[in-house]
C-alpha cells in the first residue's frame, strides 16, 4: 500500500475526473472487458470486476470478497497490477487476477 500518493509508479486519477478513470480502467484491464455505458464503468478481469460511478463510488468483487466505498482518489500500478482507492478516512488495494 503507498504511503506517498506522488509515488512515482501509481498513476493518480481523481474520481471525478470519469474521461481519465475510464482511460485508465482500460489500460489496467486489458485482457477483460470494460463497459463505460451510462452512469458506471465496470472492468470484468477473470472472476473479478472493478467498477467505478460518476459520483465516485467504487465497488470491487471477486470470490469470497466484495468492496463498496465512496472513494477520492484512485492511483492505478499497473506494472504491479493493483489499484488502491483513496477515501477520506480508508486505502484499499485491489489486486488484478
Amino acid at each position: 500500500m503507498p504511503t506517498d500518493p506522488e509515488d512515482a509508479r501509481y498513476d493518480r486519477v481523481t474520481t471525478d475526473d470519469f474521461d481519465a478513470v475510464e482511460e485508465r480502467l482500460r489500460r489496467f484491464a486489458d485482457t477483460g472487458r470494460v463497459d463505460a455505458a451510462g452512469e458506471r464503468i465496470v472492468a470484468e478481469m477473470d472472476s473479478a470486476s472493478f467498477s467505478v460511478g460518476r459520483d465516485g463510488e467504487v465497488s470491487a468483487g471477486m470470490p469470497l470478497h466484495d468492496f463498496e466505498a465512496v472513494a477520492d482518489v484512485l492511483l492505478f500500478d499497473h506494472d504491479g497490477g493493483a489499484i488502491v482507492v483513496r477515501g477520506d478516512d480508508f486505502d484499499y488495494e485491489f489486486r488484478r487476477p
